[in-house]
């Protein structure tokens, strides 16, 4: 429905009257409405209407250009009949008559727009409407749509029109653009000579999405096919989506900004379409800078650091942006974007920004030895553990275990432990096993080559020619001839992500080999008595080794990481200058259990330029696309991968029976979930509320 500039559209807004802080809302809603040139209506201006409650519920619905449904639990159960008897008869009759409109057509359906408060609540809106677009009122982004649909004034407006071309290719040769197609359904081959482009960005960030809306507009209409994921259901279904158009798309452009760059979401898409590309060459991965051309996030500097970009500053590079992709997509499926900007620029830095959490810690600084680690991060809980990997690291011929589910700290507490290390005056050789391929980790011999290199690299080592390793007997030699002499003192090997071996095939023979490591610091073997080991893990240690006697994780010293407790919860509340109330840093903790990573990304949350209240971040929390919504969508498509695992925490969800030992061990790594007494529960509240709704 479009309505005219000179006159202020009329809206009716039909709640339910669940407490008074609704119901306040929903006045607030009207008012701010009202005052931004909005003739809003509803039941709270005309208390006593003279006709009686139906007539005028009849002429205001009749009247109105557009209907504003807020939709809540309680206005669901009234609008399909299940609320008590005698309750709620007002919402019932307005429900009457915007079905029978619905249903019958008698008017354009369009101007009923479904709102809710907090994207939890998405779940109750009416059956009829779910098709339709709905808007979060609650938030500011979510108000500025609503009042851009009232307005008829799109987000993006249309380029100017251009002269006619003058010469049409034939009706043979012409290629007809094409809409996109919807979600989940078979997607019909691209046109002769067109690409399939997958544009990657987080959702929140207005100029990554209106970039985004752009470039589908333009790569559709140019005869390609494009896929962005607005408008598509939550849950195992969106998932399989994601997947389904990564390894359907010849191209992944890439969106990244200073503020998106570690959205773990980006990170997964980018992963999955890294692995697809190792497969089968495709697709390529084309990065726009968004306004930043600083680093990049660790694990996407693996991945696409190596890649040309083009730069994005603003709406008029809008037109640029598309016409390069154009180009790099013309010279072929793997190739990477033109450079429009000069690598390694440090971007201006936002006035004021709190620095956010990062899900998975930098570890690069431990790469180079000499560097300065960085340890003194002002919001770093010290826990127990941190004492004892001190005292450890002072002491030469070691073996540290750190052992958590993932995201507890694990790497940060790493971290501290090699700038003790470092302080005492021993040299690190620090191993990610993330950054190893599926082909580096195809079989024993390559993992060991490519084990041997990294651990070379890490101690500047000049190796002529490749290095091959055809069996473990010649990683120990290599060790013992070449490694350990060149380290000309205490050396300590770090060993994070060690869990990626699970499920190879010479995980226990590797492992074995670590364990003999440890063995060998004995007078018999004088080069191991000042070799340290650090390993992390995040799961049991028998799922990697079941021989306790070939096990590298009995052995030296073993810490246990676990997530913050409450002393441990107000404390970090008293670095953030007391920002909750006492009761709020418990309901906090009631939330996440003391998860620290999403314990300090609340704070930040609730500290950053768009910051958010706290009761908005505990109403939102479990919304897909909510304060925590990128770190839950991340972790459903990580579930997604194992249908065991999937199905095991669905067991946690929705049943009481026992979950097998070994896929507990797993969830419980993952961070996924907790053991209470006998029972197998979610780690947090946080997670049974989302993974109720998305399972």
């Amino acid at each position: 429905m479009v309505v005219a500039e000179t006159s202020p559209p009329r809206v009716f807004i039909s709640y339910s009257h669940d407490s008074p802080q609704h119901e306040e809302r929903a006045l607030e809603l009207s008012e701010r409405l009202r005052k931004d040139g909005i003739d809003a209506r509803l039941d709270l201006y005309t208390p006593w209407p003279a006709q009686g409650w139906p007539r005028w519920m009849e002429q205001q619905l009749a009247r109105a250009d557009f209907v504003i449904l807020l939709c809540t639990a309680t206005y669901a159960r009234r609008v399909t009949g299940d609320e008590e008897p005698g309750a709620g008869r007002g919402v019932c009759w307005e429900a009457t008559l915007i079905y029978n409109e619905l249903y019958h057509a008698k008017l354009d359906s369009n101007r009923f727009l479904p709102a809710v408060f907090d994207e939890a609540s998405i779940e109750h809106i009416p059956r009829p409407l779910q098709g339709h677009p709905w808007f979060q009122v609650g938030s500011e982004r979510g108000y500025e749509d609503l009042y851009r649909r009232l307005l008829n004034r799109p987000v993006v407006s249309p380029a100017p029109l251009g002269e006619r071309r003058r010469e049409l290719p034939s009706r043979r040769d012409r290629v007809v653009p094409r809409p996109l197609p919807e979600a989940s359904a078979t997607v019909p081959p691209a046109p002769s000579g067109a690409q399939k482009f997958f544009i990657s960005y987080p959702h929140g960030d207005p100029d990554e999405e209106n970039l985004a809306r752009f470039l589908h507009a333009q790569l559709t209409a140019a005869g390609h096919e494009a896929f962005i994921d607005i408008g598509m259901a939550a849950g195992i279904d969106w998932v399989k989506e994601i997947r389904h158009r990564i390894d359907w798309c010849d191209q992944l452009v890439l969106l990244i900004s200073e503020k998106s760059m570690r959205s773990e979401m980006v990170q997964t898409e980018v992963r999955l379409a890294r692995h697809r590309q190792l497969q089968s060459g495709r697709p390529g991965i084309l990065p726009v800078r968004v306004r930043y051309l600083g680093p990049l996030e660790y694990e996407l500097e693996l991945h696409i650091g190596h890649l040309q970009h083009v730069s994005w500053e603003g709406p008029d590079a809008s037109q640029h942006v598309y016409e390069q992709i154009e180009r790099a997509s013309r010279a072929g499926p793997t190739a990477a974007a033109p450079n429009a900007g000069p690598k390694g620029t440090e971007a201006a830095k936002v006035p004021d920004e709190p620095a956010r959490p990062e899900a998975a810690r930098d570890t690069r600084t431990a790469s180079a030895p000499g560097g300065t680690i960085r340890w003194d991060d002002p919001f770093y809980i010290s826990r127990p553990a941190d004492g004892v990997v001190q005292e450890c690291a002072t002491r030469i011929g070691q073996t540290v275990v750190i052992k958590g589910p993932r995201q507890v700290g694990k790497s940060s507490l790493l971290l501290r432990y090699l700038h003790d290390c470092q302080q005492a005056g021993k040299r690190l050789a620090y191993v990610d096993f993330q950054v190893f391929t599926g082909h580096d980790m195809e079989d024993y011999p390559r993992f060991l080559s490519r084990f041997a290199e990294v651990l070379s690299h890490r101690l500047k080592l000049a190796i002529s020619q490749p290095i091959a390793i055809e069996s473990q007997f010649d990683m120990v030699r290599f060790l013992e001839e070449t490694l350990l002499p060149a380290a000309t003192g205490p050396l300590v090997i770090a060993l994070d992500e060690v869990d990626r071996l699970l499920g190879q095939p010479y995980q226990t023979d590797f492992f074995s080999m670590l364990r003999l490591w440890h063995n060998n610091r004995s007078p018999l073997t004088p080069e191991y008595e000042d070799l340290d080991l650090a390993l992390v893990i995040s799961t049991e240690p028998y799922l990697l080794i079941d021989r306790a006697d070939r096990s590298p994780f009995n052995v030296g010293l073993k810490v246990e990481m676990k997530p913050f407790n409450r002393e441990q919860c107000v404390e970090l509340n008293t670095r953030h200058d007391d920002l909750l109330r006492s009761d709020e840093v418990l309901q906090l903790y009631d939330l996440l259990h003391g998860h620290p990573y999403l314990t300090r990304l609340s704070y930040y949350r609730m500290t950053a330029i768009d910051k958010i209240s706290f009761a908005d971040l505990i109403d939102g929390a479990a919304a897909e696309r909510g304060p925590f919504g990128d770190h839950l969508r991340s972790l459903l498509v990580k579930l997604h991968d194992r249908p065991d695992l999937l199905a095991a925490m669905k067991q946690v969800i929705f049943s009481s029976d026992p979950v097998e030992l070994d896929l507990y061990y797993r969830l419980y790594g993952a961070g996924l979930v907790r053991r209470e007494g006998d029972r197998v529960r979610p780690a947090n509240a946080l997670y049974a509320r989302y993974f109720r709704n998305a399972l």
